[in-house]
């Protein structure tokens, strides 16, 4: 029997073709060869490359073809080979590269042990080109808004309502997720409670990451991770040029800022969450400004608020939650997994049990399989969940809101034996987790507008 590979020698894109409404990836990781495909049913493509210049629709292509080869970086390959692309790229994307690899990975050392790992990256001449195009002189005040169709993209369209702010809503789904088109229409779901001014959505079929290559080829390792963020960011930039929106807006909280754990291995936080964080929202705006659209803006408007708060505020809107869905295994509900008992928590924390069972239709707290994420999310056992949700502190808090409603279960039994603090504490937390915080990167011109409904 032929022996399992411990890493692959080289991950190589060797192919980039741009049609009428899609574009075709295609990468070698040594003698294997997959395809990403992204398609963009709201975008002429052609007509992009005959209204913009040529070079800086190459230059853009190439950065999704950057993003979309971070996946690869799961095999730990010993190279990364650009050359195909190199004349379209910038000493500064290759370091761009390896900072967002650096730190959104960490998760990925972590959990395959790996404490010193940084790929060789080979290219040909780089491109010396700094030019950009200005989007002042192009856009138009309407917000490009991400819906995912989850609870945060819910209250970021609800407050750019309320602020009389113009958005269109934008709709982004991978392969790896599960039908694109199921996606799309359980994300539409909560526009039946918006009025975006128009919707725009983005599919990515990924052979690479829906397929069980890892696990066949090289079973050692976790499995394949998607960042998510900087391919949907820089995917959104065709959509964003075609009807020159000059922002773009996602919905990621301040509980996005704080890691899961400290790791000695590497000497660093690891963070699930480091792509939604304002560190990577910073690097991830300052890039484009600097290289291929000044004046692009790229904030998170839930930003200045922690999820305790998030949830407070969704409570005026308790018809929302039967339009919305979170989990990332299998959607709208898997009810099994970190994600899911997260939601679920917090949902029966804020709103009235028979609603909530309409939905999950059972007690998570009696339930053996979601005690494990309960621990680790209160700070019980282990670690807080490699998944999108709040801190530790949140996660108690939602207990005990839990417990002053009169809900029972196993779970809240154990919460109440491990966990206590006096009600002076609880109420200092609450306090802590309820502020807006004045650190954000929402322009001005926006927040000023936006401050008084959060």
């Amino acid at each position: 029997m032929e022996q399992k590979n411990i890493s692959p020698n080289c991950v190589q894109l060797t192919a980039l073709k741009g049609f009428q409404f899609h574009l075709e990836l295609t990468h070698q990781v040594d003698d294997y060869t997959f395809q990403t495909k992204i398609y963009y049913p709201t975008v002429d493509l052609f007509q992009l490359n005959k209204r913009f210049d040529a070079r800086l629709i190459k230059k853009i292509y190439a950065h999704i073809a950057l993003c979309e080869t971070f996946k690869y970086c799961s095999l730990f390959p010993l190279k990364i080979d650009f050359s195909l692309i190199s004349s379209h790229l910038l000493p500064a994307s290759l370091d761009f590269f390896l900072h967002t690899f650096k730190n959104a990975y960490a998760q990925c050392y972590y959990e395959n042990g790996v404490k010193d790992y940084q790929p060789i990256l080979i290219h040909g001449d780089l491109s010396n080109d700094e030019g950009k195009t200005s989007l002042s002189e192009l856009s138009h005040n309407t917000i490009l808004v991400g819906n995912g169709g989850g609870k945060d993209s819910f209250l970021a369209m609800q407050l750019l309502e309320k602020s009389h702010l113009n958005y269109a809503a934008y709709q982004w789904t991978r392969s790896e997720y599960g039908c694109s088109q199921h996606q799309h229409e359980l994300c539409s779901k909560l526009l039946q409670h918006c009025s975006p001014a128009s919707n725009h959505s983005v599919s990515v079929y990924d052979d690479f990451t829906e397929s069980s290559f890892v696990q066949l080829y090289f079973p050692h390792l976790k499995g394949s991770f998607t960042l998510g963020i900087p391919e949907c960011i820089f995917e959104a930039l065709p959509v964003m040029l075609a009807n020159h929106y000059g922002a773009l807006c996602f919905a990621n909280e301040k509980s996005a800022d704080t890691g899961n754990l400290y790791w000695e291995g590497i000497q660093a936080v690891v963070n699930h969450q480091w792509v939604k964080s304002l560190e990577a929202e910073l690097d991830f705006q300052r890039f484009i400004n600097q290289y291929l659209l000044s004046d692009f803006k790229f904030f998170s408007i839930l930003k200045p608020v922690y999820d305790y708060r998030i949830f407070k505020l969704l409570a005026y809107y308790p018809e929302f939650i039967k339009y919305a869905h979170s989990c990332n295994i299998n959607k709208p509900w898997c009810k099994k997994c970190p994600k899911c008992a997260y939601v679920w928590l917090g949902y029966l924390a804020h709103f009235k049990r028979s609603l909530v069972d309409e939905i999950f239709g059972s007690n998570p707290f009696d339930d053996e399989d979601l005690l494990i994420h309960y621990k680790n999310m209160t700070g019980i056992e282990g670690h807080r969940s490699f998944e999108c949700i709040g801190n530790i502190e949140e996660c108690q808090l939602f207990m005990k809101m839990c417990i002053d409603e009169g809900h029972q279960g196993k779970m809240l039994t154990i919460f109440q034996d491990k966990i206590k603090k006096s009600d002076e504490t609880w109420r200092s937390l609450a306090t802590q987790y309820n502020q807006v915080s004045p650190t954000h990167n929402i322009p001005e011109i926006y927040f000023i507008k936006i401050k008084d409904y959060m």
